[in-house]
């Protein structure tokens, strides 16, 4: 039951007004109104309880001692409620001053063990950046091969084994040294995938192989590449439009003018070329492979 919007208190039974006067204090709280209608009724100006009648003072008695009990429940458990608030306010404090401490010597020791280090190297001295862990012996074995495929095993074994979501029930420097491991080893190992590939000289040599040849090697494709360079450059310098050619030795098939010649029939041992000018395009000279050159043509 609610009390109505137009109800106004009234004096109580008894000439008692307002709960006030002769009544029992445990039958103050009761305060009488009169609703629109003129219904005479009661409300509890604490609780906001509605009674049609007055409330014995027996029953009133043990309402209140009720609510007494309940208020003073209700003030302990907000007083707990604040002490273990402080309470894990100054833990979290202690274990952050705690953590910061020991996150420094870890990160201190851990940068002394990655020092020049790549992720093989890591992978072989596992244990000795994790002392207090059992670290597979497999890790260090997968590593010591060496291949792309090892090294990927091995790393996944290593994470597996410094994965920060497995420290959960460890101590605060347990987890802090896993987390700055694992971070370290992945970082590592991205740098490993995204190297470029060594290249490796086939077994013939090659030029293009020269920066993973040794030096000697390198030395001789070098002076190859030279003399390769130098062929090429007189070849198209003797090939030029206007260049001086020289005549084709004595008894070369070229002197001969069989089958020496095209377009015009023009003997190869024409005058232009016995007097070392310029060779017509339209010539073509079967000295020319006797000649050092790869081509027996002339470009047209």
């Amino acid at each position: 039951m609610t009390i109505p919007a137009a109800a106004a208190p009234t004096g109580g039974d008894g000439g008692s007004s307002g709960g006030g006067g002769g009544s029992p204090p445990e039958l103050k709280s009761w305060m009488p109104a009169v609703a629109a209608d003129g219904t005479r009724y009661y409300y509890h100006k604490v609780t906001r309880a509605v009674r049609w009648e007055r409330p014995e003072p027996d029953a009133a008695r043990r309402m209140e001692e009720r609510l007494r009990t309940e208020d003073e429940a209700l003030r302990l458990r907000q007083a707990e409620r604040l002490a273990a608030l402080a309470s894990g306010e100054e833990d979290s404090r202690r274990a952050a001053a705690e953590r910061s401490r020991q996150e420094a010597a870890i990160e201190r020791r851990l940068a002394v063990w990655r020092r020049g280090k790549g992720i093989r190297a890591m992978l072989l001295t596992l244990a000795d950046a994790t002392p207090g862990r059992e670290v597979p012996a497999a890790i260090a074995s997968l590593a010591e091969e060496g291949t792309p495929d090892a090294i990927k095993m091995a790393y996944k074994k290593a994470a597996r084994v410094v994965h920060p979501d497995k420290m959960a029930a460890a101590s605060v420097a347990e987890q802090v040294e896993a987390h700055h491991l694992f971070a370290i080893l992945a970082s590592a190992y991205r740098e490993y995938c995204d190297a470029p590939p060594p290249a490796t000289a086939p077994a013939g040599g090659g030029l293009r192989h020269a920066a993973s040849a040794t030096p000697a090697t390198s030395a001789a494709m070098a002076a190859a590449a030279a003399r390769a360079r130098a062929a090429f450059e007189a070849m198209h310098a003797a090939r030029a439009p206007g260049a001086p050619h020289p005549a084709p030795a004595a008894g070369s098939s070229g002197a001969s003018g069989a089958g020496s010649t095209t377009g015009t029939g023009t003997s190869a041992t024409s005058a232009p070329a016995a007097a070392g000018g310029a060779i017509p395009r339209r010539y073509t000279f079967s000295a020319r492979a006797s000649s050092g050159f790869p081509g027996s043509t002339v470009p047209r």
